[in-house]
């Protein structure tokens, strides 16, 4: 029911026997239910296989909790791209299938994250001193002395936060992504930097006072954005 997933390489239990070498579920209430094993097989080509279907069944109900009818319907669509998270409640369940139609839920628009971030882009080529991006890393370089932080104890680098979706990272995040997380983040201004090496990074420029004001630098692989 997401737009993106993050994968984990993992070693499979050995079968016992009173255990399979994986567990499903359908609880909700249960970790395991927002997960997917996937196991790698020899890469075998068919001819002539159907594609698959546009649709799976919708499901709404799981063990007592329910999804939003609309949100349900969306993700029965395998080419839907809403931004819609997983979210159950015990509370006004109804039968999507008799209430809402369900088994004729219209296919969605795709959603189109770039014409959703309202960031404005700022400075090309710069970031707040402090550090640099790279090819595919991060330097920690102050340009000016006079810029260097006031925050006790805390790294050079401290000033410029990460910042990213929840459980998906700070890197290879999508415009969209960057621009909500940043502006949802209660300790970061309106000064976003980016950078456009495969790592894709998202970081904004702290609030705190000991933090001052984002002093622009050059930088190869950075970019300035504002999320007002």
């Amino acid at each position: 029911y997401q737009r993106r997933v993050r994968g984990q390489p993992f070693d499979a239990r050995t079968p016992g026997e009173t255990f399979e070498e994986y567990e499903t579920t359908t609880d909700p209430r249960d970790p395991m239910f927002y997960s997917t094993c996937f196991v790698p097989r020899t890469n075998i080509t068919f001819e002539n296989i159907p594609a698959p279907p546009a649709r799976t069944d919708p499901l709404w109900r799981f063990a007592g909790l329910c999804m939003d009818c609309s949100a349900a319907g969306n993700a029965s669509w395998r080419s839907d791209l809403l931004p819609s998270p997983l979210e159950l409640s015990a509370d006004n369940c109804v039968n999507c299938i008799a209430d809402a139609n369900l088994e004729n839920w219209p296919e969605p628009t795709p959603f189109d994250g770039s014409a959703n971030t309202g960031w404005r882009t700022g400075e090309k080529g710069k970031v707040c001193d402090g550090l640099d991006f790279g090819s595919n890393k991060i330097e920690t370089r102050l340009t000016d002395p006079a810029n260097a932080h006031s925050c006790s104890a805390e790294s050079e680098r401290y000033c410029h936060k990460f910042t990213g979706p929840v459980g998906m990272g700070t890197r290879i995040t999508s415009n969209f992504d960057c621009y909500e997380a940043a502006r949802n983040d209660p300790d970061c201004t309106n000064i976003v930097m980016r950078s456009r090496d495969y790592g894709r990074r998202c970081m904004c420029w702290r609030k705190e006072q000991c933090c001052g004001e984002c002093k622009l630098v050059s930088s190869r692989y950075g970019d300035i954005f504002y999320t007002d």
